[in-house]
């Protein structure tokens, strides 16, 4: 009976480092949202703040999740962002959203932008409206979020004030706003477009500085190095381009998905990537050796939703199966 209960014992010991070592998951929740789980993005995790997650999906809400060792509900609701009910949610859910310490802002596909509370646990505030707002992304202080829409449409939001600091049209760009990020001190934007355009801007003059050529697909998202150095294009030829911002020309690139890279975020020191994919995987990659680290298929439907804490210990990812999931980021 002792050899019996030593083996058993033996054997769950295998699976659970199996299950950590190998699928590096720390845990999963299926069902997590009543539609896609489009958006999903870290806050806290230093100065003593817990590190949790907010996912936005195509149900309006936006849910609270607590990422220490594992995925657990600290939430059930922050707010339904949209104001509807039942079925009547669903074509006005969660876009895009990104949070920064106590703040997560997030954008819907009915045009309305939204502010929450993480601290108040309070519903979000409807803030602002433009017909085509689609994508945000948080500046480094939190203060301003720059949203994109389609044709080129760009705006600077006082988080605040509740209301837009300027907005611009920029020319000659070919979709929606699909990728965005903030670098150079807050001072740019780089942004990728549904049509294949690639763009870096002046935020403060609303004008394009660069014009990034040669990539042709869709652009997904867009994520640029902490030393601004190289930006990384993820699209729909199933490839991360990186390309050098101080020759403004493309240095390299990441394959390894089988279809749409549809999210890319970055570590801190810039040594290791993760990206999401049409594909239903996630990947972290080495960046210098341009190769994959290790692969996580959780997912049986397209992954739609990803982020990388700043240590890159954590990963966390939503997909249109409707699930949210949480890996050890340093497997």
């Amino acid at each position: 009976a002792s050899s019996e209960r030593a083996a058993l014992i033996g054997a769950a010991t295998c699976l659970l480092l199996w299950r950590t070592m190998v699928l590096g998951l720390l845990g999963k929740r299926e069902e997590a949202h009543e539609a896609s789980v489009c958006c999903v993005a870290f806050c806290g995790g230093s100065d003593g703040v817990p590190l949790r997650a907010v996912s936005g999906g195509d149900d309006g809400q936006l849910l609270l999740w607590g990422c220490d060792e594992q995925l657990s509900p600290v939430q059930a609701q922050i707010g339904n962002t949209r104001g509807g009910s039942g079925a009547e949610r669903f074509p006005l859910g969660v876009a895009n959203l990104d949070a920064r310490g106590n703040v997560v802002v997030s954008t819907g596909m009915d045009g309305i932008l939204t502010v929450a509370s993480l601290s108040a646990l309070s519903s979000a505030e409807r803030c602002s409206e433009h017909a085509s707002c689609w994508s945000v992304r948080l500046d480094e202080s939190g203060e301003r979020a720059v949203v994109g829409g389609a044709d080129g449409w760009l705006g600077v939001f006082s988080v605040a004030n509740r209301a837009y600091l300027s907005t611009h049209s920029l020319p000659s760009f070919e979709g929606l706003v699909h990728g965005l990020d903030v670098g150079n001190g807050n001072r740019t934007a780089y942004c990728g477009g549904t049509g294949g355009s690639l763009v870096s801007v002046d935020l403060e003059r609303g004008n394009v500085v660069t014009t990034y050529d040669g990539f042709g697909q869709c652009v997904r998202d867009v994520r640029v190095a902490s030393d601004g150095n190289t930006l990384y294009c993820a699209g729909d030829d199933g490839r991360v381009t990186l390309y050098d911002t101080r020759s403004n020309s493309a240095a390299a690139s990441m394959a390894g998905h089988r279809s749409w890279v549809l999210r890319v975020r970055l570590c801190d020191d810039d040594n290791r990537a993760v990206t999401s994919s049409a594909d239903h995987c996630v990947r972290v990659w080495d960046i210098r050796a341009r190769e994959t680290l290790v692969t996580f298929d959780q997912h049986s439907d397209e992954v739609w939703g990803l982020d990388m804490s700043k240590d890159g210990s954590r990963i966390v990812s939503s997909g249109n199966d409707r699930s949210v999931a949480l890996y050890d980021g340093t497997q």
